[in-house]
């Protein structure tokens, strides 16, 4: 980065954040180039790209203009490291930071691909750039500068900034309407907390929907496990359901894990049952069975009508929304013992400090 002061690299970056996770901030940025000498002479950023989304066939076009768009109005070069491994994106990440060749940001990537360096210093804290930048956090919604913090390690009372916010993605249930109305079974409630619609709810409608090669669902007496050729439910985070049970996994404050609390095993064992007692739940081993050849099991299945009932990330919309040969709608999770959690997966891009 010579050339390049910490301020600078900062100022470009705050903008840069937003600009290439397709946020609204390339105004922003264009407008702020003006302030500066032009990119002309500068060394290019280095963005990793791969400890999340963004590597997709159809998501690097837009990238790829948006980044062009930005050094013709005066902003920086952009040159982006692809590696779509999630895991080789992290060893390579340390290799490079060994090697004193670290890129300039990470991004995106989300709070799990923060938090595995926390306890390394590798992210530059960058509180004070932004307010020298006059970047204002007030632009972001108060979940993402929350996540942003790293309240899971420094604690919910920091000012640490890790990462700019780049992106918010919800999570709700998506369902093949097709496979519902072949069942009878009514659709989940389009509304948030509506009375009924609970883990045991959830357990009754995906065992009605999940069969067995002569048609038996797993309700049904006969019905054999061993023969699955449609499941109700996959595509599934069985450790969010503890957090239904009020569970609380990781204590800030003590930077320890509760895994051992009774709520966390009470929840633990509801979501392995789903797949090991009740047999409703595809995993990837069980999904190839149903969808077999396929380089994403899960998604081969859903996308063939081979599950009923997913998890559906807005992350996951360019996956599993798009051409679709069934009608599929979305409703909320389902509420547990203790209370309803869903969950906000958040991605920021983040700069390596060394």
């Amino acid at each position: 980065m010579t050339g390049l002061t910490r301020r600078e690299l900062l100022r470009r970056a705050a903008y840069l954040t937003p600009t290439v996770a397709l946020g609204p901030a390339l105004l922003a940025a264009c407008s702020d180039s003006k302030q500066q000498s032009g990119a002309e002479g500068r060394d290019a950023l280095d963005v990793l790209v791969g400890f999340g989304t963004g590597n997709a066939p159809e998501q690097i076009p837009t990238q790829e203009e948006l980044a062009k768009a930005l050094a013709a109005g005066g902003g920086s070069q952009i040159s982006f490291r692809r590696i779509p491994d999630g895991e080789e994106a992290q060893r390579q990440l340390g290799v490079l930071i060994a090697a004193g060749t670290p890129p300039d940001i990470i991004l995106p990537t989300g709070v799990f691909g923060l938090s595995l360096y926390l306890d390394q210093k590798v992210w530059l804290d960058l509180a004070t750039y932004l307010r020298d930048a006059d970047v204002d956090l007030g632009s972001f919604i108060d979940a993402a500068v929350a996540g942003a913090k790293a309240p899971n390690y420094y604690g919910p009372d920091s000012d640490v900034i890790i990462g700019l916010p780049a992106a918010v993605f919800t999570h709700t249930i998506a369902y093949n309407k097709d496979l519902f109305a072949a069942a009878g079974i009514d659709e989940p409630p389009q509304q948030w907390d509506a009375a009924g619609w609970d883990y045991d709810a959830l357990l009754e409608v995906t065992k009605a929907l999940t069969l067995d090669s002569s048609g038996r669902n797993a309700a049904d007496a006969g019905f054999n496990p061993d023969d699955i050729v449609q499941f109700g439910l996959g595509h599934w985070d069985t450790g969010l359901m503890a957090l239904g049970y009020g569970a609380v996994k990781y204590d800030p404050e003590s930077r320890k894990l509760l895994l051992d609390s009774d709520e966390n095993i009470e929840g633990t064992q509801f979501g392995a049952d789903l797949a090991n007692v009740h047999h409703v739940l595809a995993n990837d081993q069980l999904a190839a069975g149903v969808a077999s050849g396929a380089d994403d099991p899960q998604l081969a299945a859903w996308k063939s009508g081979k599950i009923a009932v997913i998890d559906m990330c807005g992350c996951d919309l360019q996956a599993y929304g798009v051409d679709n040969e069934f009608e599929w709608g979305v409703a909320p999770w389902p509420k547990g013992p203790a209370k309803l959690v869903s969950t906000l997966n958040l991605d920021v891009g983040a700069i390596v400090a060394a």
